[in-house]
């Protein structure tokens, strides 16, 4: 499969775990993870990994970064704010997976 320069492979790897768990003001707790993925122009695109018991919820693209170093950097310097944000768009994102309707085909007769 051919890609631009913009766009992702689809395969993310495990960039490094977050030191502290996530917690949400429910009280449940996620080991949180920043994944990576090289594009073929050499960048890489990082988004963040929520896991918890029985429960995991990840972002779209939080970051573009030049290197896999400079990935793993930019995940050692999230702050607790950020994971905030990014656990609610990665829990948003998460619900529409799940209420997206299925496509179905039907013909139509005569009304």
């Amino acid at each position: 499969m051919l890609h631009d320069n913009n766009t992702p492979h689809e395969v993310w790897e495990r960039i490094t775990d977050l030191e502290h768990l996530y917690h949400t003001p429910a009280g449940q707790e996620y080991v949180v993870a920043v994944e990576g993925n090289e594009r073929t122009d050499g960048t890489w695109a990082g988004r963040v990994l929520f896991t918890g018991r029985g429960d995991v919820r990840v972002t779209a693209q939080e970051t573009s970064q030049p290197s896999r170093d400079a990935l793993l950097y930019w995940a050692t310097g999230l702050e607790p704010v950020f994971l905030d944000g990014a656990f609610g768009r990665a829990t948003a994102a998460s619900m529409a997976q799940r209420t997206a309707p299925l496509a179905v085909t039907a013909e139509l007769g005569p009304g």
